[in-house]
């Protein structure tokens, strides 16, 4: 008994230091906040990959075209994956340079957008998101603010009704935050490719996807650490709600269990072993929590029942404050009103990913 006391006690404290050390850092880094009299300076190849999206293409490219930016100063490069649903079709008549890719795969698709692309910056974007008319002016704000050659930018979850949609968003606001305390503190890097800057020239200098172009996704990831590795390189995070892509949630647990689950088995190809650790000290917890309260009062009675709801307590209360904090930085309404029943799954989703991550099928 007294070594389940312990092992719940370290693994709580843990995870107090691990959040705790998470909103102190994210407070830290400077916002980057609109100024409408600022004259933008560079300018931008937005690359949009796409295969089979022909409910949200046509939206996204119409966001591209309504940006608040001077015309001749971004183009938008739409690659077409191998599309079998006609998505390509609703592009005919855009202002846009469409390209049918030689080859499959996203990373194919989004090189030989780089490769026609005129302007010295590259923003890969995904095709099932919008932005916000200024988006574009605030990340020249950030590279200029910066003095950046890679700028990371935030994704958020559309916000609409239910459960399902509300604990996306929390996962999204949570994972932007984690995301831009490793590049603030450059102890690691994610990011997510769709709202991602980076110099054209840094894609050369890297030979692009070479070394993980096999592996079908992390476009995003293996990039951005392929460009840390190179000397005298600042990547900075864009820490602005107006600066975010927007993109739906999944519509059900079946598609949100699907994508889940190809991204947690894709963890180990690019995980550094801090990201590991700290995914781990999730996951244990919320296993052992799980533990308690399910399976050892089988072996230990009462006890392990009642150390398992003060735990699962303690973690809905350093949640609460940690969620709501990143919930309301993203403009979240009505989220946490979902609060307690999208803990409890995400209590599951957490043990899931880890197993999935763990043993891959």
């Amino acid at each position: 008994m007294i070594f389940l006391i312990v092992i719940n006690a370290f693994l709580f404290i843990g995870y107090l230091l691990f959040i705790t050390w998470i909103i102190r850092q994210w407070d830290k880094i400077e916002e980057v906040r609109f100024k409408n009299e600022y004259d933008p300076i560079h300018q931008f190849s937005i690359i949009v990959p796409f295969r089979n999206e022909i409910a949200c293409l046509k939206q996204c490219i119409d966001s591209l075209q309504s940006l608040n930016y001077c015309k001749k100063d971004y183009e938008i490069i739409v690659i077409n994956d191998n599309s079998t649903d006609g998505s390509e079709k609703l592009l005919m008549n855009s202002n846009v340079c469409l390209i049918n890719a030689k080859l499959n795969g996203k990373k194919n698709a989004i090189s030989e957008g780089i490769m026609v692309a005129n302007f010295p910056w590259i923003i890969t974007v995904d095709a099932d998101c919008t932005f916000d008319n200024d988006w574009l002016r605030i990340i020249d704000q950030a590279i200029n603010i910066n003095k950046c050659d890679v700028l990371v930018g935030a994704v958020k979850i559309e916000e609409t009704k239910g459960v399902l949609n509300s604990f996306q968003f929390m996962d999204f606001v949570s994972t932007m935050a984690i995301t831009a305390v490793g590049i603030y503190t450059n102890m690691f890097h994610l990011c997510n490719g769709a709202n991602f800057i980076y110099r054209r020239d840094l894609f050369d200098a890297v030979n692009g996807y070479d070394g993980n172009s096999k592996i079908a996704s992390g476009d995003d990831v293996f990039l951005i650490n392929k460009f840390a590795n190179l000397p005298d390189i600042t990547i900075s995070f864009l820490k602005s709600d107006r600066g975010s892509a927007i993109t739906k949630s999944e519509t059900s647990f079946n598609t949100l269990y699907e994508q889940r689950k190809r991204w947690a088995t894709k963890t180990g190809s690019y995980a550094k072993s801090i990201i590991i650790t700290l995914q781990g000290v999730i996951f244990i917890f919320s296993l052992v929590i799980l533990l308690d309260i399910l399976f050892l009062p089988l072996i230990f009675g009462l006890y392990s029942f009642v150390i398992g709801c003060l735990m699962l307590l303690c973690k809905l209360i350093i949640d609460f404050f940690y969620l709501s904090k990143m919930v309301r930085y993203y403009k979240g309404i009505d989220v946490m009103k979902s609060y307690l029943v999208a803990s409890f799954l995400y209590l599951f989703y957490i043990i899931f990913m880890g197993l999935t991550a763990l043993f891959p099928t």
